[in-house]
């Protein structure tokens, strides 16, 4: 019998299905999750760098697919996502979404003319523009990289609706993620059992 989870810590109602990162603590919905997130206490600094890193993660995931067309998995995540009915429902809640997550994807692109390192000159993202401490580097990947996450912070630090429909999408991204290893999971445990059954069978085949 497959063990259960614990209940949603937030409705207590229904088992939960998404593990918060942070405190590894369960809900069970997007609506869940984002309560949970909103209210979430605030973690020591000593977590900073682990914040960074993970978030450098997100990012790879879903912001700059230009940068991964060469990662099937990327691109084949990017379109699950797109296909799942919550993010359906959040760009019709949020109809600058879209907008939200092309720009973002801009700012990882390299400059068309002098070829160092500034793709957000073009963003129209809302509020002021990040400082860079390198602001005539070379363009590299990670450099790319570095103008997306700051997208995406000026994004989910903006006074207008662009701040909670990132951070909403955000949270779907991690959902998908969550639910996507669950079924990796469960196929493993299929895959061995089915493996046992198989095994047993053919031994018990040779003693005859």
């Amino acid at each position: 019998m497959a063990a259960t989870r614990p209940l949603c810590l937030i409705c207590e109602a229904i088992e939960g299905k998404y593990k918060c990162p942070r405190c590894n603590e369960y809900t069970c919905s997007v609506a869940c999750s984002r309560e949970h997130r909103d209210n979430h206490p605030d973690v020591e600094a000593a977590d900073t760098t682990a914040r960074s890193s993970t978030m450098s993660n997100s990012a790879q995931s879903f912001l700059a697919p230009s940068e991964q067309s060469n990662s099937t998995t990327a691109n084949v995540e990017l379109n699950s996502v797109a296909d799942m009915p919550e993010y359906q429902d959040l760009v019709q809640r949020y109809p600058v979404l879209k907008q939200l997550l092309w720009d973002i994807a801009v700012a990882t692109d390299p400059p068309v003319s002098d070829g160092h390192g500034g793709g957000l000159s073009n963003v129209g993202l809302p509020g002021p523009r990040p400082a860079y401490r390198k602001n005539n580097q070379p363009w590299t990947k990670d450099v790319g990289m570095e103008h997306g996450l700051d997208a995406l912070q000026q994004a989910k630090h903006s006074p207008t609706a662009a701040r909670d429909a990132i951070r909403e999408f955000c949270d779907l991204v991690s959902m998908f993620k969550s639910r996507k290893k669950d079924e990796d999971d469960f196929r493993k445990q299929l895959l061995q059992a089915d493996a046992k059954i198989i095994s047993r069978l053919m031994k018990e085949e040779d003693a005859a």
